[in-house]
């Protein structure tokens, strides 16, 4: 399949290396976000991902993120999409107006309100940034998540540009029919074929709050990680299948970095029971949708009557004692 095909001619496994990922979002195909919104109900599923679906905005945090992974993997192409807000002509002080008028010799004598300076700095208007711009504060996060991921023992490695083939094997994008006639797609951050070790290195960068092993791992429960982790390991086996990668053990990594400073980076290794929960999930997940496009009909929770009852580590927290 080539990047401008349809999907009914995928017969077996694709990998297309450096596919926009514009391009890569309009393929019709099951994702692994689509299958975890699923999980939570078919109507959540229907909602966020149907044909009626309502516009969804990314979260400030998502677009952190994103630039981050950005400024990790596509390091080439990162000032043409970002920018910080201290480097754009947009929303110019009145002294910053005034300095412009000065260095291209524009007579402003007698102009005190922005909208006069503006239009006499701006004749033709105000030049229009196409880029993301960010505010400081968030611009250093990026750059300093992005740094710490590149300085760290482990993930320096991983992540050094000067790798040969870096970007060629970075945001690569997998496309496999399932075995339910279901057509699938992943786009994973980085495949990094590692020889020394004689395997394949799944390379996820996560942006959190807090990536201690107790705090990720309550980020992997809330926003169901080990899905993702079982998924994209089976769509690169599926592309191993058929000769598209080295026939090697697979190995997938969460590499997680907070997003505030000192920017700390932990990396965690999916382990088989965790990727054999992440498989019973999405094959759940799966069945469920063929099932429901095929009768039409998106429920939401079922309609019972829960026993609510505190969690079992309620019991264990202890009153502390109050001094007086």
């Amino acid at each position: 399949m080539t990047t401008g095909q349809a999907t009914e001619a995928i017969t077996e496994p694709v990998l297309i290396h450096r596919q926009p990922d514009a391009e890569y979002r309009a393929v019709d195909a099951r994702s692994q976000s689509e299958l975890k919104e699923l999980l939570q109900s078919p109507a959540h599923y229907r909602s966020r991902y149907g044909p009626d679906a309502e516009a969804f905005f990314p979260t400030p945090a998502m677009q952190i993120g994103t630039a981050i992974h950005h400024r990790v993997l596509e390091p080439e192409t990162f000032g043409k999409h970002y920018v910080s807000k201290s480097d754009t002509n947009g929303d110019h002080t009145i002294p910053e107006l005034k300095e412009l008028a000065k260095e291209q010799d524009i007579d402003i004598k007698g102009l005190s309100k922005k909208a006069d300076l503006m239009a006499a700095v701006f004749p033709d208007g105000a030049p229009t940034e196409r880029r993301k711009v960010f505010s400081e504060k968030d611009w250093l996060i990026v750059h300093g998540a992005a740094d710490a991921l590149r300085a760290h023992d482990v993930t320096g490695s991983w992540f050094n540009p000067g790798f040969p083939s870096y970007r060629k094997f970075n945001e690569v994008s997998l496309y496999a029919k399932d075995h339910l006639g279901i057509i699938r797609k992943a786009r994973v951050d980085r495949i990094h074929i590692d020889l020394e070790a004689g395997a394949i290195q799944i390379l996820d960068i996560k942006g959190c709050e807090d990536c201690s092993p107790l705090g990720f791992m309550r980020s992997v429960v809330n926003f169901k990680y080990h899905v993702q982790a079982a998924y994209y390991s089976d769509m690169v086996r599926r592309a191993q299948f058929v000769g598209l990668l080295p026939d090697m053990p697979i190995n997938f990594y969460f590499c997680a970095v907070e997003r505030k400073r000192p920017y700390s980076v932990n990396v965690f290794r999916a382990t088989e029971e965790l990727i054999d929960e992440g498989n019973r999930l999405f094959d759940k997940a799966l069945h469920l949708y063929a099932q429901c496009l095929e009768l039409d009909y998106w429920p939401g929770y079922d309609p019972v009557i829960y026993d609510l009852k505190l969690p079992t580590w309620s019991n264990q927290a202890k009153e502390e004692e109050i001094e007086f």
